[in-house]
């Protein structure tokens, strides 16, 4: 902004408001200025102020037309508000000053300023669809302390009408790229009301109603964390008394039963419970300026066994809650849990159906060992809490096996380990105890209620493992072939589970035993792709499928972990069957194990997976780059193929991947003819009609591939294949890459690009930051372009580096150029000298930048 003559009297006063610095102009302090200039301000000026706010915070972000994946691209498409964000910010603070600060309105009507506020508020708010919510979102936590009752009064309104703004606002959140959370401004808004004694009730009911229509996300503001933070009894961010407090979870619990019981929950103290500041008020002094997060023990006691007690209340009267209860038993006070131990021992609990038992045994038993696994840490219960937490789940044990026997098969099983000891046995223990389980099961019940078991667990091929331990002989037949294609998705995984633990037991006698003479070649394909993944397995492919082997090629999961396999032969399989990716999986677990692959195929492969829609398996990023630098390491692959997966995976192969494009740089290293077919791909000639030229989708892809390359080129001209660096090749390099890229209308660019790979030269014998050869080129009066290249491939090479405000780095890197400049120049180089002291005034200039830098008031 251009200084105006009244902005130079003001900063000239002794205690100005005032600062001009840098050639921006920014206000002091502005209490201050509002102050001394307050009486100037009349009911007039009220009505002028609330006029223009009402228009400017009206405005709909033009943002909010766009899908949401597409608002990061709103203001190079022109959707952005007619009123500058600066404006729309200050009108919101400035209705805060009138109503937090109308005492310095001298000649205002007494309440004229706190009803300017709220009159703007509420006509900008009430009954506002979800885009004007989003579209205030950071200004909302300004405008409630502006106006905290009418601002909640537009809040209660929204979350009563129908539809509810917040319903759609709650829809935009997105994921991390081209989404965003449009409610943190509504929650800091509430949560810095949320520390007034006055507002803190009204406070809560709204958060708890909007926690009600949150559907969940991925982003960490929600309003369930806004009340949680605020009545943490470790932590508390309200002034609002205790009882208070309590008085508000109860009307929640009346309006919100599931919300009060999570917040309850959320109360409680845990091992690993993260704390965060909630929003503080910048205008009202709700939060006492000599405030402390700090409690004493006895606060937090008390506030810990306040809540305890609602948590209980409403939790034991709702059996289906009490698995909720016991998984927090080691937060809970010690009198809470004894009433937990109380109620599941009672008469009057075993007369709930056995499925709440069940549940209720489960928990407790998994608590029991958890806390007996960690008997030592500071947080395990004592050991009388865990013998009469043990009694009482003996007590409440089910007597139905499914029951009974559930927890053994879980995905994950860790907690059914000892902390201690002698893991494999541990892990032979429990397999014993679930094929004691299943043979249980089996033995009272048969196979029918074996596989509704497998039905009811989460790890159902486990219980298929067992049952393929211990099983009858006689049950090949009834699940094999039967059940093997069921669309039963638990089913499936019983039976793959059952065909591994026959095949352990009995090996290939079983699998030969079994007549699959009448299956159908679909039974036998889903059959051999459950077997491991070995050649064993493929011969009996073969001799089962025959022609029809695609059926087990193109399904079978690549899983090539017997380091004595060959899968050589696996993955010219699948190649055979359009699976590319399976086959580099195949081949980079041989190079894993050090062991030969065919270089044929594993180009052929990684060619032919460029094109392939399977997905991509387990072969990640960092597997690709090895076997693409395993085959640049070999002289018997065809060198022409190798640039075709060089080009085609070069967004993988950069310094972030320890990989890079050798043979492609050193073709543009030693071939100018290659150099000058990159840039042109990259770069539009001068000689071109830029209107006329077309730029289709291949074409772009083409360009930016060729821009990273060139992006990235460590290989100075004149390097051969064996790497070394020849300045005759260099100079003859040079001329030829001039004669064509002049011809090509591409030679300004081209010379600024080689430019910047002349950085990475091998050093000069004589102790020059050049060799002579190279020095000699870059000197010539017609290279201007190419110094300029240099210049620019020094700053860059820099890289990300930490700013010291010093400027101590910028300084040694100037000195370090003025001393190469003064050595280039006695050698005879002046035109390269003065490009070696340009980078070194600009290191110079950026030091003294760093050490005058101020921050701005």
């Amino acid at each position: 902004m251009k200084p105006t003559k009244s902005f130079r009297e003001i900063i000239q006063l002794p205690e100005s408001p005032l600062s001009f610095h840098g050639g921006t102009w920014s206000v002091k302090d502005r209490r201050l200025l509002w102050k001394q200039f307050g009486s100037r301000i009349f009911d007039d000026t009220l009505d002028t102020i609330q006029q223009i706010a009402v228009e400017v915070l009206s405005e709909n972000d033009p943002k909010f037309q766009l899908d949401k994946n597409e608002r990061y691209t709103a203001s190079i498409r022109g959707k952005v508000c007619g009123h500058s964000p600066q404006l729309r910010r200050g009108l919101a603070e400035t209705l805060a000053m009138l109503a937090c600060h109308p005492e310095a309105l001298t000649n205002c009507t007494t309440g004229k300023p706190e009803a300017t506020s709220a009159h703007t508020v509420r006509a900008v708010l009430h009954g506002a669809e979800w885009v004007r919510w989003a579209s205030l979102d950071r200004l909302l936590p300004t405008l409630a302390e502006a106006a905290p009752s009418a601002f909640l009064e537009t809040v209660e309104a929204a979350l009563q009408s129908t539809p509810c703004p917040f319903d759609e606002l709650f829809a935009q959140e997105g994921g991390n790229f081209g989404g965003s959370n449009y409610m943190s401004g509504l929650l800091w808004a509430l949560e810095g009301l949320a520390w007034s004694q006055e507002h803190f009730f009204r406070v809560m009911l709204a958060l708890a109603g909007l926690a009600d229509r949150d559907p969940g996300g991925r982003w960490a503001n929600r309003p369930s964390g806004s009340m949680a933070m605020i009545l943490l009894p470790w932590l508390p961010q309200t002034t609002a008394a205790l009882q208070k407090k309590l008085a508000a979870v109860e009307a929640i619990h009346k309006e919100h039963h599931q919300v009060a019981w999570k917040l309850l929950l959320s109360l409680m103290p845990g091992r690993s419970t993260v704390s965060t500041p909630t929003h503080v008020p910048e205008w009202r002094s709700y939060r006492p300026g000599d405030w402390k997060n700090n409690i004493t023990r006895d606060e937090y006691r008390d506030q810990v066994e306040a809540y305890a007690k609602l948590l209980l209340k409403y939790g034991l009267a709702t059996p289906t809650l009490i698995p909720e209860l016991i998984e927090r038993l080691d937060n809970l006070p010690r009198s809470a849990i004894d009433q937990i131990l109380e109620t599941i021992s009672s008469d009057e609990f075993m007369e709930y159906p056995e499925a709440i038992r069940s549940k209720t045994w489960e928990t407790m038993s998994s608590i029991v060992r958890k806390h007996q696994r960690f008997k030592d840490a500071d947080w395990a219960l004592p050991e009388q809490v865990l013998k009469q937490a043990n009694t009482a789940a003996n007590k409440i044990k089910p007597l139905n096996p499914f029951n009974q026997y559930r927890y053994l098969f879980v995905p994950h099983d860790h907690d059914l380990y000892e902390r201690k000891g002698d893991w494999e046995k541990q892990r032979e223990q429990l397999e014993l105890q679930r094929q004691q389980a299943i043979k249980t099961i089996d033995d009272s019940l048969g196979l029918d209620e074996v596989m509704k078991f497998a039905q009811s667990v989460k790890a159902p091929r486990r219980v298929g493992f067992s049952l393929g331990q211990v099983g009858k002989a006689e049950y090949d037949k009834k699940i094999l072939p039967n059940i093997l294609a069921t669309s039963d998705e638990s089913l499936h995984e019983f039976t793959a589970g059952y065909v591994i633990g026959r095949w352990l037991g009995n090996k290939w006698n079983w699998v030969d035993s079994l007549d699959r003479s009448k299956w159908t070649s679909e039974q036998a394909a889903y059959f051999l792709r459950l077997l491991p993944f070995v050649p064993e397995t493929w011969e009996r492919v073969d001799a089962d499928l025959g022609e029809h082997d695609a059926l087990y090629w193109a399904n079978v999961g690549v899983m090539p972990y017997d380091r004595d396999c060959d899968t050589n032969l696996a993955a010219n399989k699948l190649l055979k069957h359009g699976r590319p990716k399976a086959a580099l999986r195949c081949l980079t677990a041989r190079l894993e194990d050090s062991l030969a692959f065919d270089p044929d195929l594993a180009i052929d492969a990684l060619l032919r997976a460029l094109r392939s829609d399977e997905p991509a398996y387990s072969t990640d990023t960092y597997e690709l780059v090895e076997l693409i630098r395993s085959l640049q390491e070999r002289e018997d692959v065809n060198h022409a193929e190798m640039l075709r997966v060089e080009w085609s995976y070069l967004p993988i192969l950069d310094e972030f991947s320890a990989g890079s494009p050798v043979l492609l740089e050193t073709q543009m290293a030693s071939d100018p003819e290659a150099f000058c077919h990159v840039i042109k791909l990259v770069y539009r000639s001068t000689k071109d009609d830029e209107s006329k030229k077309s730029n289709p989708q291949h074409v772009r892809a083409a360009a930016e591939n060729a821009f990273r390359l060139l992006h990235n080129w460590r290989t100075p001209p004149g390097t051969n294949s064996e790497g070394i660096f020849s300045g005759t090749s260099f100079a003859s390099w040079v001329d030829k890459v001039v004669e064509l890229t002049s011809e090509s209308g591409h030679l300004e660019v081209a010379l600024q690009q080689v430019g910047q790979v002349l950085i990475y030269t091998p050093p000069s014998e004589d102790g020059l930051a050049l060799r002579s050869e190279v020095a000699k080129t870059l000197n010539r009066a017609d290279m201007e372009e190419m110094r300029t290249g240099y210049r620019l491939g020094i700053y860059n090479s820099r890289g990300t580096h930490y700013v010291d405000p010093s400027g101590g780095p910028e300084l040694e890197l100037a000195k370090k150029y003025e001393e190469q400049a003064n050595d280039i120049e006695n050698a005879g180089f002046a035109r390269i000298a003065t490009t070696l002291r340009t980078v070194a005034d600009q290191y110079r200039h950026e030091a003294k930048m760093l050490q005058e830098r101020e921050p701005r008031l």
